[in-house]
């Protein structure tokens, strides 16, 4: 499974999914036009095959990197969810 959800653990969708097989994406704005970027963190039950589906998938709206903790993707998800807020409030101001 992967999933977009913002700060939701891989624990917690596993308890709902049934699956420990489950990859964390967080996509940025410009993923809606094909220019964006992921952060992928792939729970350790998820296999090579499982990853390059998952890379591939996000790849199909830019760039597309893992990262090496649960942790680590609550960072992107930080930076991706609020960076374009903070921009788009400093533009307005």
């Amino acid at each position: 499974a992967v999933s977009v959800l913002a700060g939701t653990s891989v624990a917690a969708l596993s308890s709902v999914l049934g699956t420990s097989r489950i990859v964390r994406a967080m996509p940025n704005l410009p993923s809606m036009a094909a220019a964006g970027a992921s952060g992928l963190y792939a729970a350790p039950a998820v296999s090579d095959a499982d990853r390059a589906v998952a890379r591939a998938l996000m790849e199909a709206v830019g760039a597309a990197v893992f990262v090496d903790s649960e942790a680590a993707i609550d960072a992107v998800t930080a930076i991706s969810g609020s960076g374009p807020a903070y921009f788009f409030l400093m533009a307005e101001a």
